[in-house]
């Protein structure tokens, strides 16, 4: 079998004097102290053995920022980023923990009927569930009918 390693890549961003380097943005760390983070896992699992896999449910949402420009390059020297685009949109998926039941994407945007759906609102696509307001973000009213939905 043919495999390739990555030592060529290295080699040469050695040979040229070039790295991965941040255009932009804001450092960022994580709590220092892990062993109050690890007695609030345990207190979590234990709490999760009370119910069967199939009735845990993971849910997540992330900002999509599907017009900003690229925040690493390889380089020689360091380079002047361009201005963040913030137009956004936000993304939630949900599953349980068996992986047996998963929803549909739930999208929130700031458009009612945007133009890639044509002439029809995004209430009546059936691939996913769709929503707007302004910002394009989570709020208390979205998130009460994601639970609806859930609560089948």
């Amino acid at each position: 079998m043919l495999s390739f390693s990555d030592g060529w890549i290295a080699k040469l961003k050695k040979r040229l004097r070039v790295k991965s380097r941040k255009m932009h943005g804001k450092s960022f760390s994580a709590p220092k102290d892990t062993k109050e983070i690890n007695l609030r896992v345990e207190e979590i699992k234990k709490k999760l053995r009370m119910y069967e896999r199939k009735d845990i449910f993971n849910f997540d949402e992330t900002g999509l920022f599907y017009k900003q420009p690229l925040v690493s390059t390889i380089s020689t020297a360091a380079i002047s980023g361009q201005k963040t685009d913030k137009v956004r949109l936000t993304v939630a998926l949900i599953c349980n923990s068996d992986g047996f039941w998963k929803l549909k994407p739930f999208i929130i945007d700031k458009y009612a009927k945007p133009r890639c759906f044509g002439k029809k609102n995004g209430k009546l696509l059936h691939y996913l569930y769709y929503y707007n307001n302004d910002k394009s973000w989570m709020t208390g009213t979205i998130f009460k009918d994601i639970c609806k939905i859930i609560d089948c």
